[in-house]
C-alpha cells in the first residue's frame, strides 16, 4: 500500500567559506644576522580565529623547531634559536569552518656567535685586551676544572 508524497520542504546551505593562506610579513625570505630570540609577523587573514604556526630547520618541516595551533594575533615570539642556521616557517589560518592553505615557505638565517658573551652558560668567563692587542681571556672557574673554549670567526665558522 503506498501513502500520498509529503509536502516538499527546502533549505538553504550556507556558501562554503574559503580562507586566504596569510602573507608572511618579518622576517622577511631570505634575511641574514636575525636574532636568536625575535618573532614571527604574518598579516591578519579575514574570517580566521586563530593560526597555525611552524618552524623547522628544513624546508620539509620534518625537523620542527615550533609548532602552534592556538596564536590568536599575527605574531609569535621565539627563543633561544641556534646561531648561524637557516630556519624555515609558514603559517595557515583557520576557524570553525574552515582552514587556508598553508602559506609560502619563507627562511632566515640567524646571527652568527660573535663572542662567548652571547653564551648564556658562560657568563663566569671575561674578555679584554692589553695594550698590545692581544685578546686575554680569564675563566672564573677553580684551578682544578677544565675550561673549553672555541674560536669562531665573524660569520660563525669555528677556527
Amino acid at each position: 500500500m503506498e501513502s500520498e508524497w509529503s509536502g516538499s520542504w527546502s533549505f538553504i546551505t550556507p556558501p562554503k567559506q574559503v580562507l586566504e593562506s596569510p602573507a608572511l610579513v618579518f622576517p622577511a625570505i631570505d634575511s641574514n644576522n636575525v636574532g636568536v630570540n625575535g618573532y614571527l609577523q604574518w598579516n591578519l587573514v579575514e574570517g580566521a580565529d586563530v593560526y597555525n604556526v611552524e618552524l623547522a630547520t628544513s624546508p620539509d618541516f620534518k625537523s620542527l623547531i615550533l609548532k602552534r595551533n592556538d596564536i590568536t594575533s599575527p605574531t609569535l615570539n621565539y627563543n633561544n634559536l641556534e646561531f648561524n642556521t637557516k630556519y624555515y616557517w609558514h603559517v595557515k589560518a583557520s576557524n570553525d569552518i574552515a582552514s587556508s592553505l598553508w602559506s609560502e615557505i619563507w627562511n632566515f638565517t640567524t646571527e652568527p656567535l660573535t663572542s662567548v658573551l652571547d653564551k648564556k652558560e658562560n657568563t663566569n668567563v671575561f674578555i679584554s685586551q692589553d695594550n698590545n692587542n692581544n685578546i686575554i681571556i680569564y675563566p672564573a672557574i677553580n684551578k682544578s676544572s677544565w675550561l673549553y673554549i672555541e674560536i669562531y670567526n665573524i660569520i660563525g665558522i669555528p677556527l
